[in-house]
């Protein structure tokens, strides 16, 4: 399956569960089908410029770090960033402090993961670990 239909599929399967809460919240609300409908209205919207605000966020940080959008660079950068997402969680359980040496480990601990799929090119990783090197900074203000 192409990083693509990965993505189309993520993006059916949330589609699908948005829809249904809204059926669930439609059958089960006590307002007037007009009222309701109106709602509905508005969650589709708020939805769909949520959809849309988050791919094109995806799709500029990919440009910048790769200088280009295309399925393997943002399929690269979509598991890096479940990857990063699944350090940083394991680190908060810990109740650690996060420091400068351990955020680098972090970051060596999704490379290795990356590079053990044998997906990527070395290029594009060195990029991707070149881009979360650099965001220790911010990293650090937002956890304190």
């Amino acid at each position: 399956m192409s990083s693509e239909s990965k993505f189309m599929a993520t993006m059916g399967g949330f589609l699908f569960g948005a829809a249904a809460g809204a059926v669930a919240m439609f059958l089960l609300a006590p307002r007037s089908g007009k009222e309701n409908r109106k709602m509905i209205q508005d969650r589709v919207e708020e939805l769909s410029d949520y959809i849309e605000d988050e791919r094109s966020l995806i799709e500029d940080k990919v440009e910048e770090i790769f200088g280009e959008v295309n399925a393997l660079t943002t399929s690269l950068f979509n598991d890096a960033r479940k990857l990063w997402n699944d350090q940083v969680r394991t680190f908060e359980k810990s109740m650690d402090k996060i420091d400068k040496n351990k955020y680098l480990e972090m970051v060596d601990n999704v490379m290795e993961k990356l590079q053990s799929s044998k997906k990527y090119n070395n290029n594009d990783l060195t990029k991707v670990k070149r881009y979360l090197s650099s965001e220790w900074r911010k990293f650090s203000q937002m956890m304190d």
